[in-house]
């Protein structure tokens, strides 16, 4: 047996026993939040209405959380964001002192909630630019410094810039052939010059032929054999 409740009769009833709260679901067909009023009498669900999940500002925090636990790709989140985040990593463990983010799991949360500020669609999320809102998370000095102390390139004698790969737990690298070293006799320092950075030495054809962080002894020790060898391989190549 069941039989019909009006609303009307609830209203008079259970006046005091009403309430209403906003629902937020994800949806991973349409890879997007869903926002919705339920209204309630004594706990259960009298009415639901759909409502713009941009009134929502929890609709922003369920997308970061959906994007972080389900591990969703942020294709903005690119190579040049996983780089200036090793060489911030690094300095930060090269100079505890300055206090800066470490950029552990905690700092990358923070990131993609600012990310998601004022969306709920995954897609416009997706297509924000990254590294503007790594760099606004620290102050204009802490920037300099990071500059200043890990450079992302070095210039060279032969007026080419060589990039310098920060990952971690590692010593930063750089990588130049042999040709393009002409005229650096010692070994460039970088983190206020505690640290000579090892340079992978290549052959005209792009392959590793040694490497070391310190050129004085190279050019010395192993460049005059390689010249020989090399010479007679590459002879169109200039060496000096």
């Amino acid at each position: 047996m069941a039989a019909e409740i009006k609303k009307e009769w609830l209203h008079e009833y259970f006046p005091d026993n009403w309430e209403t709260r906003p629902l937020l679901e994800w949806n991973s067909l349409n890879k997007s939040v869903e926002c919705r009023i339920q209204t309630l009498c004594l706990g259960v669900v009298v009415e639901e209405q759909p409502q713009s999940c941009a009134d929502v500002p929890e609709a922003s925090d369920l997308l970061a959380e959906t994007i972080l636990t389900k591990e969703l790709v942020l294709p903005m989140w690119n190579d040049a964001v996983r780089d200036w985040i090793n060489r911030a990593r690094w300095v930060a463990g090269m100079f505890p002192e300055q206090k800066l983010l470490q950029w552990n799991d905690d700092d990358r949360r923070m990131v993609v909630h600012v990310l998601c500020e004022g969306e709920y669609r995954y897609a416009r999320a997706a297509e924000k630019p990254v590294l503007p809102i790594l760099m606004e998370m620290l102050s204009l000095q802490q920037l300099r410094f990071i500059d200043t102390v890990a450079p992302q390139t070095i210039m060279l004698p032969s007026n080419r810039k060589m990039r310098i790969t920060y990952e971690p737990n590692a010593l930063p690298r750089g990588r130049a052939r042999i040709q393009e070293l002409y005229g650096l006799k010692q070994s460039p320092r970088i983190a206020e010059n505690r640290i000579a950075v090892p340079i992978e030495i290549l052959a005209p054809n792009n392959r590793p032929v040694q490497i070391t962080d310190d050129l004085e002894r190279f050019w010395i020790e192993h460049y005059p054999e390689l010249k020989k060898s090399l010479s007679r391989r590459y002879p169109k190549h200039e060496w000096r």
